[in-house]
């Protein structure tokens, strides 16, 4: 995922997500009314899936947002 194929992605009327081939869960929200979101699935203790916002795609460099995805733990068991 780079910053010209998130800057690429245009609202088709339905919220949808794109996934980053590097790093499991990592992906880029994005809204109908345009508004893109860097966000990472996980597990919690209990096994469930949750997301982490990360930040805004017009506020943080997709690099930045893919270190805090890792960081995080991206779909990886959090406690």
């Amino acid at each position: 995922m780079t910053e010209k194929s998130v800057a690429d992605l245009k609202p088709d009327g339905t919220d949808f997500k794109v996934f980053d081939i590097q790093l499991p869960g990592f992906h880029v929200r994005v809204q109908p009314s345009g508004r893109k979101s860097y966000a990472v699935f996980y597990r919690n203790a209990d096994g469930r899936q949750r997301t982490i916002t990360l930040g805004r795609t017009d506020l943080l460099k997709a690099e930045h947002a893919r270190e805090g995805a890792a960081a995080s733990g991206g779909c990886a068991e959090r406690r």
